[in-house]
């Protein structure tokens, strides 16, 4: 189809290659001009959807080639268009699977200036740390809930998003919820999560800057606790530290030095089985665990049951 339009600096010709188009007369909003919207095909060796307004004058008043609408890997047919009521139109079409498969019929609608609204596939999301980590969770369109995703993290205001392998992303419905439990106290972080559909990637959305509060030196209750015969002892440094982990009885005495030497700052665990260090069983009772780190200590009861 070629589309001729007069304005005042002489004709513009519009050339789309396919001969099949419609029109539509629409009036633009809060005007009592009328213009039309003229929808056709072109473009390459499959079709895709172009489409031009036309004011009173004749003038095209969107891009100079038309605006395309759709770019289509294979057939279409039967495509219609329909005003907005708001200067704008609406184009329904019926497109075949790439392939030569099924036909399928999709819409999308053009406003009154040209421009092509994105489609809402993110309803909301939210960041904020948890116990467990900092917890970024969205909420997806029912239609998109198929899709899989990709995150990505970057540390402070200025450095570069890098994509986390294999993210835990756990889904309720059409809300989705990752936790980052990799992140330390006292670093902020910024999250950018897309959408992936095939070869397709959308991002969805990034996240302002989340800080992690700065934990102090911190000993953790022992797990499990009463235990047998072997328990879990975890601990936090805020900083790379010489280390010291001990066992004590109830009498004082020093039973097991599970640490001894520099660790770096972050969370830190060991086991200790409840035995002396020459391998014998310990009785059942009451011991104490101490942690020493540069000037500070803390100190927690365990409880051993045979």
């Amino acid at each position: 189809m070629t589309l001729n339009s007069k304005i005042p600096d002489g004709p513009i010709q519009q050339k789309w290659d396919n001969h099949r188009f419609n029109i539509k007369l629409v009036n633009a909003a809060n005007k009592r001009k009328y213009t039309i919207i003229v929808v056709g095909t072109g473009g390459g060796n499959w079709d895709s959807i172009y489409v031009q307004r036309v004011g009173p004058t004749g003038a095209s008043l969107w891009a100079m080639n038309g605006v395309l609408l759709h770019g289509v890997d294979w057939n279409l047919e039967r495509y219609f268009i329909a005003s907005d009521g708001s200067g704008g139109a609406v184009v329904p079409w019926n497109e075949q699977k790439a392939g030569g498969g099924s036909w399928d019929i999709f819409a999308k609608k053009i406003n009154s200036d040209g421009s092509i609204p994105v489609p809402t596939l993110l309803q909301n999301y939210s960041a904020s740390v948890g116990k467990e980590g900092i917890a970024v969770t969205w909420v997806v369109s029912t239609e998109a809930a198929g899709l899989t995703f990709a995150i990505s993290r970057a540390t402070g205001a200025a450095g570069a998003f890098e994509e986390l392998p294999s993210p835990d992303v756990s889904r309720q419905g059409s809300s989705f919820t990752f936790i980052d439990r990799s992140c330390e106290s006292g670093v902020s972080y910024r999250y950018r999560v897309s959408a992936l559909e095939g070869d397709r990637r959308v991002t969805l959305f990034e996240t302002a800057l989340i800080p992690v509060p700065a934990l102090p030196l911190s000993l953790y209750q022992n797990y499990p606790n009463p235990f047998n015969p072997e328990t879990r002892i975890s601990y936090y440094l805020p900083a790379g530290e010489n280390v010291r982990l001990e066992v004590y009885d109830a009498a004082g005495r020093r039973i097991s030095l599970l640490v001894d030497g520099y660790q770096n700052k972050g969370p830190h665990s060991v086991r200790w089985s409840a035995k002396t260090p020459e391998g014998r069983p310990l009785s059942s009772g009451i011991y104490f665990c101490r942690l020493t780190a540069g000037k500070e200590n803390l100190s927690r009861k365990i409880t051993l049951v045979r």
